[in-house]
């Protein structure tokens, strides 16, 4: 197992990626604190865990506020003993032109997207400086914080804040062995309802959407959660031992497209 004794942190891990990563985890020997906002689709995880063999708990903090993060990494610290592997996972954005964008919805994405992982990192650090074989930091970011996207303007520039922070934080604790990445998914297949049924609702046509996002990706097919939770169990194992300050693109091959005709398909 690739985790064996291995205490993790994965927070916003009460769905689809968070949730993924955490059972992933657990599976391959690590014991998993699962963070979540929503108190139900958390605990919901940790019984999943445990049915699967595995050990992991829970714990509800918003991962926006200073003072709850630290509550949140004093817990890892007292149910595992220790933290060496931290996945900041939680992010959101709000689909509208920077013109149209409020500065409450600005700050609120920056806040989810970029401060919780500042938060969280920082407080994490101080305690994986004092690992003898330091730590590992996952950072879920996105391919939109490496390239322009239509109409996210708060998420692309809290994402992108994101990816340079992970390689702020590979430099300056590389001395202690901690290693730090980013992992950036592309367009995610999301679980019917819930957030997905609110951002279709956007649209005039919602499957013509997702169709032309489709016909975008090389390989035909949207991203799935577990694409992105097999990238964060490489970066967090020993596998990736000598990986820090880089980013691992999931995406089916969308930033190697260049939007261009696709020329190779016309030919005679």
């Amino acid at each position: 197992m690739k985790l064996k004794d291995k205490a993790a942190l994965v927070t916003g891990a009460g769905r689809s990626i968070g949730e993924e990563i955490a059972k992933l985890y657990a599976r391959n020997g690590a014991s998993v604190v699962v963070c979540e906002i929503k108190d139900d689709l958390g605990k919901k995880v940790v019984q999943d865990i445990i049915e699967d063999g595995g050990r992991a708990s829970f714990f509800h903090a918003d991962v926006t506020k200073p003072e709850e993060v630290d509550n949140l990494i004093e817990f890892v610290i007292k149910e595992y003993g220790r933290i060496d592997i931290l996945v900041n996972n939680v992010g959101n954005g709000v689909l509208s032109k920077i013109t149209d964008q409020s500065y409450e919805e600005w700050l609120w994405t920056i806040d989810l997207t970029l401060n919780s992982a500042f938060l969280c990192s920082r407080a994490a650090l101080k305690k994986m400086e004092k690992n003898e074989n330091g730590g590992v930091i996952v950072n879920i970011a996105s391919i939109d914080g490496l390239i322009g996207e239509y109409g996210y303007p708060s998420y692309c520039a809290g994402k992108a804040a994101m990816i340079n922070l992970t390689r702020n934080i590979a430099l300056d604790f590389a001395d202690k062995n901690i290693r730090a990445n980013a992992v950036c998914p592309g367009p995610l297949e999301q679980e019917s309802g819930g957030q997905s049924k609110e951002k279709e609702s956007l649209f005039k046509d919602p499957e013509l959407v997702w169709k032309q996002v489709i016909e975008a990706i090389p390989m035909g097919k949207r991203c799935r959660a577990e694409y992105v939770a097999k990238a964060a169990l490489f970066l967090a194992s020993d596998d990736a031992e000598y990986i820090t300050g880089t980013t691992l693109v999931v995406d089916g091959g969308l930033l190697a497209y260049s939007g261009m005709p696709k020329l190779s398909k016309m030919l005679k």
